[in-house]
C-alpha cells in the first residue's frame, strides 16, 4: 500500500489486458476504427448526450455554438446559391458532374445528337442541370417525339426516348423527305439508304401534303383496292388531291366530298374496270358527273378509226348513187 491507503500493483503485461481479453495491439487497432471528432465538437456533443439527465441544465454556450454552426452553414449555402456559376463550380469540385449518359428507346437518335443538344460535351454540372430544359432541348431533335430525363447522382443522366414512326415519303420542291403522321420532317430519304423498307411507304407530293395526308389516308383506307393501285398522292394548291394510278391515269378528286368521289370510283372500277383502260384523266371534281380523257395514243387511234369509218361510209354512198367507181 502507499501512504494514502491505496493498493499498488505491478504494471506488468497483464495490466494492459482489457476485460474481454484484448491485447494492447487489439486495443490500438480498435481505437483506430473509432470515429474521432474534431476537438471543437467533442464538448458540445458530450453536453447534448446528457440532455434529459436529471439535474442537468444546458449551458448557454451550447446553444451559442449550435446557432453559430447553423449560421455558418446557411451563410455558405446562400453564398453559393446566389451565384449560379459559383454554385456549379462548388458542386463540380465535389464530383457532381455528368460523366455517363444512359439512353434507351432510340433507334435513329445517336448519343452524339444528345450531347450536342446538351452543350456539346460531358462534364456538365449535374446539380446545375434542369431536367425540364434538357427534355425540351432533346425533343427538338427531329426523330424525338417524347423524352424523359432523370438525374442519377453523382454523375449519370438517364434519358428515355420515344421516336416518331415513319409515315410517308414527301416530295417538295425537288427534295424527298421522310415524315411522321403529324407531318414532322424526320430526315432526307437519301440519308436512310440502310432502311430500304421506308421506300415502300405512301408517296405524297406538294405543299401542305405532309399535314393533310393523315386525314386523307383515313378516307382512302376504306378502299384498299384503290390505294393498292395508287403510286402517288398529289396535293393541288393545298386544297384537294389527285391520284396517280398505275398505268399513268390521273384521278382528279374534288376539294369537298372526296369520300363520295372515291366511293363512285370504287364502284366504276368494280363494274367496268375503268382504271385498266387506256385513259389519261378521270375528272371527278364535279359532284353530279365525271369526265374521262383518253390518252394521246388512244385518241389518235380513235381518230384514225373514225376517219376510216367515214371513208367506208362515203364509199358506200357513192356506190349506191353512181353504181361504183372512185369517189
Amino acid at each position: 500500500m502507499d501512504g494514502g491507503g491505496c493498493n499498488l500493483q505491478s504494471l506488468g503485461p497483464k495490466a494492459f489486458h482489457s476485460k474481454n481479453g484484448e491485447q494492447p495491439a487489439d486495443i490500438a487497432h480498435s481505437a483506430q476504427r473509432r470515429l474521432v471528432l474534431p476537438r471543437v465538437l467533442r464538448k458540445p456533443l458530450r453536453m447534448m448526450s446528457r440532455i434529459g439527465d436529471e439535474g442537468f441544465s444546458v449551458p448557454r454556450f451550447l446553444w451559442i455554438s449550435v446557432g453559430l454552426i447553423v449560421a455558418l452553414i446557411s451563410g455558405y449555402l446562400g453564398w453559393t446559391s446566389s451565384n449560379p456559376v459559383r454554385f456549379a463550380n462548388v458542386t463540380s469540385s465535389a464530383g457532381f458532374v455528368v460523366k455517363h449518359i444512359n439512353m434507351s428507346g432510340a433507334t435513329h437518335v445517336q448519343l452524339s445528337d444528345i450531347r450536342k443538344q446538351l452543350g456539346g460535351s460531358l462534364n456538365i454540372p449535374l446539380m446545375d442541370l434542369s431536367a425540364r430544359d434538357a427534355r425540351a432541348a432533346i425533343t427538338e431533335i427531329s426523330w424525338v417525339k417524347e423524352s424523359k430525363v432523370l438525374k442519377i447522382y453523382p454523375d449519370t443522366l438517364a434519358i428515355d426516348i420515344v421516336e416518331h414512326v415513319p409515315f410517308a415519303i414527301w416530295q417538295i420542291e425537288g427534295e424527298v423527305k421522310l415524315i411522321s403522321n403529324d407531318g414532322t420532317v424526320l430526315s432526307d430519304l437519301a440519308e436512310l439508304s440502310e432502311y430500304p423498307e421506308y421506300t415502300r411507304l405512301p408517296y405524297i407530293v406538294g405543299h401542305g401534303a405532309n399535314v393533310a395526308a393523315q386525314d386523307f389516308f383515313k378516307i382512302i383506307g376504306d378502299y384498299p383496292s384503290l390505294s393498292a393501285l395508287s403510286i402517288a398522292y398529289v396535293r393541288v394548291a393545298d386544297r384537294r388531291w389527285d391520284l396517280t394510278m398505275m398505268g399513268g391515269i390521273k384521278v382528279m378528286l374534288p376539294e369537298n366530298g372526296a369520300a363520295d368521289a372515291l366511293d363512285a370510283l370504287y364502284k366504276l372500277q368494280g363494274e367496268q374496270d375503268i382504271l385498266a383502260r387506256d385513259l389519261e384523266v378521270v375528272d371527278m371534281r364535279l359532284p353530279d358527273r365525271f369526265t374521262i380523257r383518253l390518252s394521246q395514243q388512244s385518241a389518235d387511234e380513235r381518230k384514225l378509226a373514225h376517219n376510216e369509218q367515214l371513208q367506208t361510209m362515203k364509199k358506200a354512198l357513192h356506190k349506191a348513187r353512181y353504181g361504183g367507181g372512185k369517189i
